[in-house]
């Protein structure tokens, strides 16, 4: 008989590797890692996969003719990686390294002798397949001022970026958890491998019966559970299915599919944590966040909802959070991904006193959001005929003033409207005065507690509850 094994690596970290491979990442042994990585544990990126990568997924257009960036270039996207200041701090440095992998590079270069600037992009988030997925194991890195090292359990590069550390922990300890946690706080101190989580967008603390999920930077109370949200039993049957299909993809002696592959395949799927990146981690007021799973899915529902246009209209509807939920950051959030499903959207964030308008105002600008305030019926005029890109936020008495001086309603469906506390403003005139400023702009309406009433009611309203 065989005896049950309560090694870390036969319970937690080789299953979690295994899985990941199944996933689509490819496997690299600890000491093929540090061969790649120049011999040096001071090294975090591999270089060579990212050289290659932008090579690959970069090129120059200029009307219908197509060139590569050159390799003088090349080098330098790959010694800007390399090279990420932290004179401010590591979050500091993580948000430059968040912005290149979102933004882009740009560099100069010359094309038929006329010298210009093109973007070089490190992740191609439009197609994940055209980037590449590795995985490693035991990574050993430098710590800072010292010769000793710190050994995260796993790594997950994208295209040869550290983009996901995770520490596993077998089941027979005490708070292993905890434990799983108190590494990843430790690792991130200033006497740490601050250089490697310098890159990290996502943190798991995973065991066979656990798993928690964070950003860098997070301190214990924001370490968060993650629960996949699905819209019928049909969707989480086939959910469920196709975990254990994955899970018992190499064959062998099958395994019900335990919390901590729940974990790996709902956070590091290439697809899903591709999107989590770029749609779903903010920066606010230097602090970095990531989406809680309510978030995740209540914005992806809500999209969905909005993409298509019927009727000259699109489906609005009311999201209904909770005290606490992080409202303000899902409607950041929810524009963010509004702007990249539309093309040249005008949003437009409603409020009913002046003090929620400067607050979510601030909120945007803190994260980084270009946003315009309205504070006066005739700038709202002037933002709404004028500005296409800009998000714009305002107080809902405005539109009384606006429906004087427009001059003609505004019928664009690509007119999002994102009204905070609807239950409160959206049944009298300053509303009506609204609709008839913008009689086709798509209303999402956000709400702790919606209106049942017959003669006001939330969800009728605006076409249904989302979340």
């Amino acid at each position: 008989m065989n005896r049950i094994s309560f090694k870390e690596n036969d319970i937690s970290l080789i299953p979690a590797v295994e899985l990941l491979t199944n996933l689509g990442y490819e496997y690299i042994p600890p000491e093929e890692a540090i061969k790649m990585r120049g011999g040096k544990y001071s090294n975090v990126l591999l270089e060579d996969v990212l050289r290659q990568q932008l090579r690959k997924i970069n090129s120059i257009r200029i009307g219908n003719k197509k060139e590569r960036f050159s390799d003088q270039n090349i080098e330098n996207g790959v010694a800007a990686m390399r090279n990420i200041p932290m004179d401010g701090g590591y979050i500091s440095g993580n948000e430059v390294v968040y912005n290149m992998l979102t933004l882009g590079k740009a560099f100069e270069q010359s094309v038929d002798g006329d010298k210009k600037t093109f973007t070089m992009r490190y992740i191609d988030w439009a197609n994940p397949e055209n980037n590449v997925f590795h995985v490693t194991k035991e990574f050993s890195v430098t710590r800072a001022a010292s010769s000793d090292t710190y050994r995260p359990d796993i790594v997950l590069f994208v295209n040869g970026i550290p983009l996901v550390v995770i520490e596993c922990k077998r089941p027979d300890i005490k708070g292993a958890e905890e434990q799983a946690i108190s590494q990843h706080l430790r690792n991130q101190q200033e006497d740490g491998i601050r250089a490697l989580y310098v890159y990290s967008s996502l943190l798991l603390a995973v065991g066979n019966s656990f798993g928690s999920y964070a950003t860098t930077g997070s301190a214990i109370k924001f370490w968060c559970k993650w629960n996949e949200m699905f819209i019928n039993a049909d969707g989480k049957a086939e959910y469920q299915q196709r975990l254990h299909q994955i899970v018992n993809q190499q064959g062998g002696e099958e395994r019900i599919p335990t919390p901590q592959d729940e974990y790996i395949y709902n956070l590091c799927r290439p697809e899903r944590l591709l999107e989590l990146i770029f749609h779903f981690t903010i920066y606010d007021a230097g602090v970095k966040k990531l989406a809680r799973y309510q978030q995740y899915f209540t914005v992806n529902e809500t999209v969905e909802r909005v993409r298509y246009i019927e009727g000259g209209k699109r489906n609005g509807g009311v999201v209904w959070h909770t005290q606490g939920s992080g409202k303000s950051l899902t409607m950041v959030m929810l524009a963010q991904k509004i702007a990249t499903v539309v093309q040249n959207p005008r949003i437009v964030l409603v409020t009913d006193r002046t003090d929620l308008d400067s607050q979510i105002t601030k909120t945007f600008r803190k994260c980084g959001k270009e946003v315009v305030n309205a504070t006066t019926g005739n700038k709202l005029v002037e933002l709404l005929e004028n500005s296409n890109n800009l998000i714009i936020t305002t107080v809902i008495n405005k539109f009384a003033t606006a429906i004087k001086k427009i001059k003609q309603p505004l019928a664009s469906p690509d007119i999002f409207v994102l009204i905070d506390e609807a239950h409160r403003s959206q049944y009298k005139d300053m509303a009506a005065q609204m609709n008839l400023v913008l009689p086709n702009a798509c209303k999402i309406a956000f709400t702790g507690t919606p209106l049942m009433r017959k003669d006001k009611n939330t969800a009728r309203t605006f076409g249904g509850i989302i979340k």
